[in-house]
């Protein structure tokens, strides 16, 4: 196979599911991860099909609503002739809600039910004895759609937010919108910001008694199933994507996008103390069961190729990473991990 100098070297976001047979799982949103249409007219699906070849199986992990047919509707079509190229590769889409089910099932799609996070180490997130220093915490990057403004009416809030996002035009607006809130990382603009390990995002989630997800319109938000394993209730908006897979009517609010609704039920929430063992316990029972269904479909695979069953094995290493189940490495890599044909040309 060849491969352009500028697909070899296109990174994917992925977890190895198997090797003989070949067996993986990419997430992919509406910029470039996971797709990428390279300058030879030839794009990053169609080369990961040539490196995994025939009797192959690839899982597409969506990281933005499908319901947002705008932006997905247009690579939809380009996947439905990628997938009729490709007869012998066993394409299944990993959704992050019913609705994406349903909405793929009728547009001829293979699609299950199995949200992202069900791949968070919930060893790194956990409960920890510590300080509530707040009342509530918002984990989300510094971008618009993030709506951080809508925590505007929350009394001692808390912010973490990546080193990606629009810093300098946003990060000034938060500051305005948000003039009390406590900026954990520092200011993203300088030499002073500090950009948290997942542990230590962890112990800062345990210092909130309450966490928010305001977006409108997203995946299904990492920083959601973060919250429920470190035992914080939730107060969210209304959202698409896919996050409220995980939530329970006992400790999580879903209000209006209107700051006195969220400040509102972020003190309900607080006063009522809820034991936050008890809330990761019963995201863990949810979490459980779908990793399960995911351990019988490695298996039938398996068996469907007369080899030993090792679903359990699969899924214990792919939930062992500091993020879900994902890592991040090239075509290039792909290739000489699944291949062995010694032809590939940069």
């Amino acid at each position: 196979m060849i491969l352009s100098a500028e697909a070899a070297k296109f990174g994917l976001q992925f977890s190895i599911i198997s090797k003989t047979p070949n067996v993986l799982l990419i997430g992919m949103d509406i910029g470039n991860t996971g797709f990428q249409i390279f300058a030879d007219g030839t794009n990053s699906l169609e080369a990961l099909c040539q490196i995994l070849g025939d009797q192959s199986y690839l899982f597409i992990n969506p990281w933005w609503s499908l319901t947002d047919s705008e932006a997905w509707s247009s690579r939809l079509t380009t996947l439905g002739k990628l997938f009729k190229t490709h007869p012998n590769i066993e394409f299944c889409f990993f959704c992050n809600s019913p609705c994406e089910v349903q909405y793929l099932g009728g547009l001829g799609f293979k699609a299950i039910l199995m949200n992202h996070n069900v791949f968070a180490n919930e060893h790194i997130n956990s409960v920890m004895d510590s300080t509530k220093d707040f009342s509530a915490i918002y984990n989300a990057k510094l971008v618009p759609w993030k709506r951080h403004w809508l925590a505007a009416k929350v009394k001692n809030l808390g912010l973490m937010y990546s080193k990606f996002g629009e810093l300098e035009s946003y990060y000034p607006k938060v500051k305005e919108f948000l003039p009390e809130a406590h900026f954990l990382n520092g200011d993203p603009t300088t030499a002073d910001y500090q950009m948290f390990n997942h542990k230590q995002v962890a112990e800062n989630l345990n210092r909130a008694r309450v966490g928010l997800c305001l977006s409108k319109i997203e995946g299904a938000m990492y920083a959601s199933i973060e919250y429920l394993l470190c035992g914080l209730p939730i107060v969210s908006t209304r959202s698409e994507g896919g996050r409220d897979l995980f939530f329970d009517e006992e400790y999580c609010a879903i209000v209006d996008d209107d700051p006195l609704a969220i400040s509102n039920a972020v003190q309900r929430l607080e006063s009522m103390s809820i034991d936050p063992r008890y809330i990761r316990k019963r995201t863990m029972d949810k979490i459980l069961k779908f990793r399960a269904s995911f351990v019988d479909l490695v298996n039938e695979i398996k068996r469907r190729h007369g080899l030993k069953e090792d679903g359990n094995h699969v899924l214990q290493s792919i939930t062992s990473g500091d993020w879900a189940c994902w890592r991040y490495s090239t075509l290039q890599y792909l290739h000489a991990f699944f291949s062995n044909d010694e032809r590939l040309t940069i």
